[in-house]
C-alpha cells in the first residue's frame, strides 16, 4: 500500500477543492491511503511513514495582514528535503509554489516558484511536451513561474492571451522524486477529466 500525506488549503485555495480531486481518483483504491494533515503535522516522524507528500497550499498563513507569517520554517524545509533525499516523492500543486521564495532550501528542492498571475482569468491551454498525456484547456488562473530549466525536465507548458509559461516539471533529488504542476485553481477545473488524468499521471511518475 502507498501512503499519501497531503497538505492542502490556504486563504485563496480552499482545501476541499483539491481534496475532491484526489478522493475522486483514490478514495476507493485499496492500494492508496490518503492522509490529509495540517501544517503542524509535517515533521520527520510523519514523513518517515509516507510514500508521497502532496503540497497544495501557499506558504503565507495570513496573506491579508501587514506582517506576514509563513508555515514553512527551516526545520520543516529540512525535514521535507531529507524525506525526498532518502527516497520519498513529492508532488507540488498550484499554490504549493506560491510565497516560498524566501525559503532557499525549498526552492532548491522544487526548482521553481510562482511569480504572478493576471487578475482576470482566461482560458489557459496546457500543452504536453512528451506525449505521455493529452493537452487540454479550461478557465484558470494562468500561473507564471520561474523554473531552473537546466536542472529539471519540462513536461507541460501553458499559453493564454496573457502569454506563455512553464506549467509542469519533474526531476530526481537524491534518491527521491519531485514533480510540480501549476494548474488548477477552481473546483470545476480541478475536477475536469483532463486535470484528473494529469494528477494521476504525476502521482504514478512519483511512485514508479
Amino acid at each position: 500500500m502507498n501512503k499519501f500525506t497531503i497538505l492542502l488549503g490556504d486563504f485563496y485555495h480552499p482545501a476541499p477543492n483539491l481534496q475532491a480531486s484526489l478522493e475522486k481518483l483514490y478514495l476507493n483504491n485499496s492500494q492508496i491511503q490518503l492522509n490529509f494533515v495540517n501544517i503542524e503535522a509535517i515533521n520527520e516522524s510523519l514523513l518517515n511513514q509516507t510514500d508521497l507528500l502532496i503540497i497544495g497550499r501557499e506558504n503565507r498563513i495570513n496573506p491579508k495582514d501587514k506582517i506576514l507569517q509563513y508555515w514553512m520554517d527551516e526545520q520543516k524545509a529540512n525535514d521535507i528535503t531529507q524525506f525526498v533525499q532518502n527516497g520519498g516523492s513529492m508532488l507540488v500543486c498550484h499554490s504549493g509554489l506560491s510565497s516560498y521564495e524566501q525559503n532557499d532550501q525549498y526552492i532548491q528542492l522544487v526548482k521553481g516558484y510562482f511569480k504572478f498571475h493576471p487578475k482576470v482569468q482566461q482560458i489557459v491551454n496546457y500543452h504536453n511536451n512528451n506525449q505521455d498525456h493529452d493537452s487540454f484547456s479550461f478557465l484558470d488562473e494562468h500561473y507564471f513561474v520561474s523554473v531552473d530549466e537546466q536542472n529539471t525536465e519540462i513536461f507541460l507548458t501553458s499559453t493564454s492571451v496573457d502569454g506563455e509559461s512553464i506549467a509542469g516539471w519533474r526531476h530526481t533529488y537524491g534518491k527521491g522524486k519531485v514533480c510540480c504542476i501549476t494548474p488548477a485553481h477552481h473546483k470545476e477545473a480541478l475536477l475536469h477529466h483532463d486535470m484528473l488524468k494529469l494528477l494521476e499521471h504525476c502521482t504514478n511518475w512519483c511512485l514508479e
